[in-house]
């Protein structure tokens, strides 16, 4: 599209699954998330390989059906983590696929508390249908309304999200126009910058991710403070209700230690 010329540098595409993944054919699969992408999709992201190569043009177009893989560096050592993982083929759904690629150490491919572990090139997306559960229809990306692909893009240089943001229109109205449906509502192009802790090209230490565990520690805080006060007040109550017997046990001569010790007892079980 013209329009977005206007806007983007570069646009790239990227589609989610899981698979079964082994280095041995016919030995136990561990399920893993997969990603299948077009083949600037690394470069959008700025990142490079730490070890072989990334997907070609060639590789990427769709229904290319070129059986290779990138596998992150969490992956390869996983797997072993030998120098010789480039060239290994690597068994996913009983497809095989030759590994030309290792992914950086700090790369998390846009999503840092859920990292993929393998990434593919969309030219197998049509391979990978049975971890879609779709149609053979919803898997042709030649279908102008098949929504597969979540994108991620560059802006023009120089050029701002609110400078860019009035340019989206015209977008919008091409992306309508290839619906292949009139009924349908529509289109909106939107542009949300990704954050810090969306794609990274360095490590990130414990503070970047503090926030993210302050609120589940105040959260399991209130609970645990709520389970508290209704078990005190369950204690209380059962107290309540057994003065007759406690004082009948101190008449019949039990001490108060005695007493003590057998509600100690009672209420650590419960």
């Amino acid at each position: 599209m013209q329009a977005t010329d206007t806007v983007f540098a570069s646009v790239a595409g990227v589609a989610k699954a899981q698979a079964g993944i082994s280095l041995v054919r016919d030995a136990g699969l561990s399920r893993s998330l997969v990603n299948l992408m077009t083949g600037n999709y690394f470069s959008v992201l700025g990142t490079t390989p730490a070890q072989g190569r990334f997907f070609t043009t060639e590789e990427a177009r769709p229904n290319a059906n070129v059986p290779v893989a990138v596998i992150s560096h969490a992956a390869w050592q996983r797997l072993g983590g030998n120098d010789d993982i480039v060239g290994s083929t690597l068994c996913m759904n009983g497809m095989s696929c030759t590994v030309i690629g290792v992914t950086r150490q700090e790369f998390n491919g846009g999503s840092m508390l859920v990292s993929p572990e393998v990434w593919l090139p969309l030219g197998l997306f049509s391979q990978m249908g049975s971890a879609y559960g779709r149609t053979g229809g919803e898997r042709d990306l030649f279908e102008p309304g098949n929504h597969a692909l979540m994108l991620v893009a560059q802006l023009v240089p120089g050029l701002s999200v609110a400078a860019a943001e009035p340019r989206l229109t015209a977008i919008s109205q091409q992306l309508t126009e290839l619906e292949s449906s009139p009924d349908l509502a529509p289109r909106e192009v939107q542009i949300t910058p990704l954050s810090r802790l969306g794609v990274t090209g360095e490590p990130v230490d414990s503070q970047q991710l503090a926030f993210l565990f302050v609120p589940v520690v105040f959260m399991a805080g209130c609970v645990l403070l709520i389970a508290s006060l209704n078990l005190a007040n369950m204690l209380f109550a059962r107290g309540t209700q057994r003065i007759k017997e406690i004082a009948l046990r101190i008449a019949l001569g039990a001490s108060r230690w005695r007493i003590v010790q057998q509600l100690l007892v009672e209420g650590l079980l419960l």
